[in-house]
Parts: C-alpha cells; structure tokens; sequence
C-alpha cells in the first residue's frame, strides 16, 4: 500500500503581497488603500485551484516592537479580516496565476495605530497585511505584506 503526503500549493515560496495606502484622505478621513497578492503558476493550475474551492483571506497589523495589533480597516472599521472566493471582485485566475487586487477606503482612525497621544514619541503609523491562500483541502501558504507607513488621522 502506497501513502502519498499532501504536497504545499505550488505557490507556497512565490506568492507576492503589495499594500499601498494613498497618505490623501478623502472626505470622511477614509483612504485609499490597494492590495495586490499574485501567486504565480500556470494558467491550468491557476483554474484548478480557483475552481476548487480555493480562497484568500487577509488581515491588517499595525507593525509595533512589542506586538502587531490587528486592525479592522473593512467594512468601515467593523471587520478585522476579508475572505474572497470565487468570482469575488478583484479575485482572478489567470494565465500566470492567481491574483487578488482589491481597492477599497479604509477609516483613518483605524489606520491610526500609533495616535498622538500614543505613549512614547512615534506617531508614525506603519501597517502590513497578512494574506493567507487556502487551497480546496486546506493547505495553506501565508505571505506577509510591505509595510506602508504614514501619519494617518481621523479627519
């Protein structure tokens, strides 16, 4: 009798993750923020995965020397992680693989994770997201994010 193991996503060591928040609120004092992930592959494993229940979940951190707090910049302010599946905007298989790219306002009180009457002298907010792939079985590969820094407020 032959034992096979489940192997990792073929993506597990590619996948790519972009963050980038617009320092320009817009009225309300929400900004702009984009994420880009790409797991490149090819175009018959992209369909395969997607296809078969394949999904990616996000979450935002506010990047601090003693922890990284979760943030929940979605739905505005109320939700501290998005997941998409297939034919969710922005989530795609393509022919060199699968891409999320995904616009949306964030509230600046929530990007504002080191605030002014924050102890310390480091107002500076630096933020990252962490995307977690997860194929049709479970096996997931997670990929941390750049950091995107800024004075972010609640304008």
């Amino acid at each position: 009798m032959t034992v096979g193991l489940g192997a990792a996503p073929a993506q597990a060591k590619t996948m790519s993750a972009k963050l980038s928040i617009d320092r320009n609120p817009q009225p309300g004092g929400k900004y702009p923020v984009t994420i880009n992930v790409w797991i490149p592959m090819n175009e018959y494993d992209s369909h395969g995965y997607y296809n078969n229940g394949a999904r990616m979940l996000v979450r935002f951190f506010a990047d601090d020397p003693l922890f990284d707090a979760l943030l929940s910049p979605f739905a505005n302010g109320t939700g501290f992680e998005k997941t998409w599946f297939r034919n969710d905007p922005g989530y795609t298989a393509e022919s060199d693989g699968i891409h999320l790219r995904y616009q949306f306002l964030a509230p600046g009180r929530e990007l504002d994770e080191d605030p002014s009457d924050w102890l310390g002298n480091n107002y500076r907010d630096e933020i990252y997201f962490t995307v977690m792939f997860i194929d049709g079985d479970g096996v997931t590969s997670i990929s941390n994010s750049n950091v995107a820094t800024g004075y972010f407020c609640c304008r």
